[in-house]
């Protein structure tokens, strides 16, 4: 990793400064496609890229899975009726694996997912068994 300007960087990952974050939040309500910020999700998230928390790539049931904020699915589910494109572009890239989710597992031992709702949302609409997960927060050993 590297310092450059007061941001870190690394070979995969940009680290943004307080300033394009803070950019990043306040034009949320410009993008339909936004979901809230899920802390947990995002500390887990940023933890799994330094290296600091372990994460595992495995094959879940959709059905053990549910959204960070669920007024969202149903947002999202109304612009992907209006955008029947990219509801069948995910689809594809569901049926072909080439999409999956970041999760993470809850006080309660439930897997949340955070980062992709569109997908998520076709997933349940489509009733897709099961699709990719990476479940930040675990190791191969599932603890």
């Amino acid at each position: 990793m590297k310092k450059r300007n007061g941001r870190m960087y690394s070979s995969k990952v940009q680290w943004f400064g307080r300033k394009e974050l803070e950019a990043v939040v306040a034009s949320e309500h410009e993008n339909p496609w936004a979901a809230p910020i899920d802390e947990t999700g995002v500390k887990l998230l940023t933890g799994s890229y330094r290296g600091e928390i372990p994460s595992v790539l495995t094959r879940v049931k959709v059905a053990d899975l549910m959204p960070s904020d669920p007024p969202t699915v149903q947002r999202i589910r109304c612009l992907l009726r209006e955008n029947p494109t990219i509801a069948m572009a995910l689809v594809d890239l569901l049926r072909s694996g080439l999409r999956g989710f970041v999760t993470y597992r809850n006080a309660a031992g439930r897997l949340v997912m955070f980062d992709d709702y569109a997908a998520y949302t076709v997933a349940i609409d489509n009733a897709f068994e099961s699709v990719d997960f990476q479940i930040l927060g675990e190791d191969e050993n599932g603890s």
